[in-house]
C-alpha cells in the first residue's frame, strides 16, 4: 500500500472539515446545544485549564448535543407513563374489592362467570387451542375495541390491583 499523498490528505482534510462546519452550524444554531457548550467552556476557563488543553467549540458543541438528546430522551421516557386502567384491569379491582383475598384461580372464577355479561366476552379454553398458543381473556374496551389478555398475564394484573390498593390506603 502507497502511502498517501499530501495533495490527498489535503482533499480529506478538506472534506473532513467542510461536513464539520455544516454540523457545527447546525448545532450551533440550537439556543440549547450553544448554551450548554458555551456553559462547559466558561466552567473550564474559570478552573484555570490552559488555553491549549481546551477542548475545541466543535467538540464542546457535539458532546452538548449529544447530553441534549440523553435528557430529551429521559424526560421523554418519564412523561410517557400514564395509569393505563382498561375496563378487565377495572373489572379485577371490583372482583378485589369484594374479595380482598382472593387468589389468581378465584379470580378466574369471577371473571367466567361474567364471560356476555358485559367486559369479558369470552375465554379461550386450553383444549381450543393449538399447541404453543397462550389461552387469552377476550373482553370489550371502555371505548368499544376488542382486546385480549393473556392468561399467564392474569397474576400481574391482580398483583398490580392488590398494589393500587394497598398503596391508597
Amino acid at each position: 500500500m502507497t502511502p498517501p499523498t499530501p495533495a490527498t490528505v489535503n482533499e480529506r482534510n478538506t472534506q473532513f472539515w467542510e461536513i464539520e462546519i455544516t454540523r457545527r452550524n447546525k448545532r450551533a444554531s440550537d439556543p440549547a446545544i450553544l448554551q450548554i457548550a458555551l456553559r462547559r467552556m466558561n466552567s473550564d476557563l474559570s478552573r484555570g485549564v490552559p488555553l491549549r488543553e481546551l477542548p475545541s467549540f466543535e467538540y464542546l458543541l457535539s458532546e452538548a448535543e449529544r447530553d441534549q438528546k440523553i435528557a430529551l430522551s429521559e424526560h421523554a421516557r418519564k412523561g410517557g407513563k400514564s395509569a393505563r386502567t382498561d375496563a378487565l384491569q377495572e373489572l379485577i379491582a371490583t372482583c378485589l374489592a369484594k374479595r380482598p383475598l382472593i387468589g389468581v384461580m378465584q379470580l378466574m372464577a369471577e371473571l367466567e362467570g361474567e364471560v356476555g355479561a358485559g367486559v369479558v366476552t369470552s375465554i379461550d379454553k386450553p383444549s381450543d387451542l393449538l399447541a404453543g398458543d397462550i389461552p387469552c381473556i377476550h373482553y370489550v374496551n371502555d371505548d368499544g375495541k376488542t382486546k385480549t389478555a393473556s392468561i399467564p398475564g392474569l397474576k400481574d394484573r391482580l398483583s398490580r390491583a392488590k398494589r393500587k390498593i394497598k398503596n391508597s390506603h
